[in-house]
């Protein structure tokens, strides 16, 4: 269904607001565009106001509300509007509410349904990084296999547990995306065990995006950055200092400071070893970085031997086997 590069687009949408890409739409008179005018500047946390970029993602509601009123699948939203030339998440929205319009008239409650776009944004990050990936190395595969053959999309998900397909020299590769983090790890161990439905022939690729890690590192560099700026501002108030009594406690804390600093730059360092290449930001989203995209393609390029499924499932699913039994342990 044709991919496209979201690292890039992204940047085009950190600098317009909510409410400049509603302007943009068409048909901006007609029930969908009315509630989603609305939800803009009330339920969705004003997001009328804000740029489209990851960040104005964090604040929206965690509810579960609209979760069993709408029976609507994002990726089919994506899919069906992501290749259009104004798509942003607004265009992106637009077409979720049109669904909610066309199938569930007599539901039309403001909460559930912002509940709803608020789960469906969440969901747009993984589409654009899934896109994205399949956008980046296609070419590089392509140099090597002129008969490649990717496709994605809400019907091959559903049916076949897979997130993009690859049909490389006479051989089918299934890329399993996802966020790494201690709350999926349950669920994906189910996925990869088949307790979630029996996979697919071919051979699988777990790629892993360590979003956590990721969060914890912005994180940090906002708090060094921070103090790096009171740090500055004390420096800046010893030239006015006029008693030695103030100038020994301002020294007291700067090198108070200085030493916070420079822990809190270790803990960046620990958690950029863990990052590794694994990842980039650009304005708010997490995309696979450029170096992961090559390690994929070049795993998929010298695909020899594979570790036995059955070995893999022995592995996942070991945890659950070893709490099913009569068992002592001391800590």
């Amino acid at each position: 269904m044709g991919s496209r590069n979201f690292k890039k687009l992204s940047k085009r949408w950190a600098s317009q607001t909510y409410g400049q890409a509603f302007k943009l739409l068409s048909k901006k008179r007609s029930r969908p565009s009315q509630i989603l005018k609305r939800l803009l500047v009330t339920h969705l946390k004003n997001l009328n106001d804000k740029c489209m970029d990851g960040f104005s993602f964090e604040q929206l509601p965690r509810n579960q509300e609209g979760r069993d009123t709408y029976k609507i699948r994002f990726t089919e939203a994506f899919h069906e509007t992501k290749n259009q030339k104004n798509f942003s998440p607004v265009v992106y929205l637009h077409q979720l509410i049109e669904k909610i319009v066309q199938r569930y008239p007599e539901k039309l409650d403001f909460h559930k349904i912002s509940g709803f776009l608020s789960r469906g944004l969440r969901s747009l990050a993984s589409f654009m990084r899934e896109s994205t990936l399949e956008h980046q190395i296609r070419p590089i595969l392509k140099k090597r296999d002129k008969e490649l053959i990717i496709s994605s999309g809400p019907d091959l998900d559903a049916e076949e547990h897979t997130d993009i397909r690859i049909r490389f020299r006479q051989r089918l590769f299934r890329i399993w995306t996802y966020q790494y983090t201690m709350n999926g790890i349950p669920h994906h161990l189910e996925r990869v065990g088949g307790l979630r439905g029996k996979l697919p022939k071919g051979i699988h690729i777990l790629c892993p995006l360590k979003s956590e890690p990721a969060i914890k590192r912005q994180q940090l560099k906002r708090a060094i950055q921070r103090k790096q700026n009171t740090l500055r501002r004390l420096l800046l108030s010893m030239q006015e200092i006029q008693t030695s009594a103030r100038a020994k406690a301002v020294l007291s804390e700067i090198r108070l400071l200085r030493l916070t600093i420079k822990k809190v730059k270790k803990r960046l360092y620990r958690v950029n070893e863990i990052l590794g290449d694994n990842l980039e930001e650009v304005n708010g989203f997490y995309f696979y970085s450029n170096k992961f995209v090559r390690k994929l393609a070049n795993s998929i390029l010298t695909a020899r031997r594979c570790i036995s499924y059955r070995r893999v499932k022995e592995r996942v699913l070991a945890p659950r086997l070893m709490l099913g039994r009569l068992m002592l342990f001391k800590v």
